[in-house]
């Protein structure tokens, strides 16, 4: 009996990291890409699990626990939910590493939210701020 190749399926995801204005693009670019076996195209980053509690950026490890994520929630003038996000991370204030948390903050939201429905849908603000240790 001869096993059959296992069917690989390879992703490749299309994101306008978070810039609305680059949604369009990105649609244009993923209704156009040409079939290829066992590819899939994904558009925008899509909500995942993130295994472990660990969220792997740039090779960099970063522990969940290390975050914490406060929601608000209220109407603006025209009667609208708006979203309000307070992340506290204890490296918020290095001058090193600020924005690269910054930057792993927002993509932990995409990866809970989805980066389409978390950047379309939601009327939001975030705000950052440090965790005493």
């Amino acid at each position: 009996m001869i096993e059959s190749e296992k069917k690989w399926i390879f992703n490749l995801i299309i994101s306008a990291n978070g810039i609305l204005e680059d949604f369009s693009l990105v649609e244009v670019i993923c209704k156009n890409f040409p079939k290829i076996k066992n590819w899939e195209i994904i558009m925008f980053r899509p909500k995942t699990k993130i295994r472990d509690g660990v969220f792997i950026y740039e090779w960099k490890k970063f522990n969940l626990d290390d975050f914490y994520m406060k929601f608000l929630f209220y109407e603006d003038d025209e009667k609208n939910i708006v979203v309000g996000i307070k992340i506290f991370h204890k490296f918020i204030w290095n001058r090193k590493k600020e924005n690269l948390i910054k930057n792993v903050s927002i993509l932990i939201l995409d990866h809970l939210f989805w980066e389409y429905y978390f950047t379309t849908k939601i009327r939001w603000w975030i705000e950052f701020d440090r965790i005493s240790i």
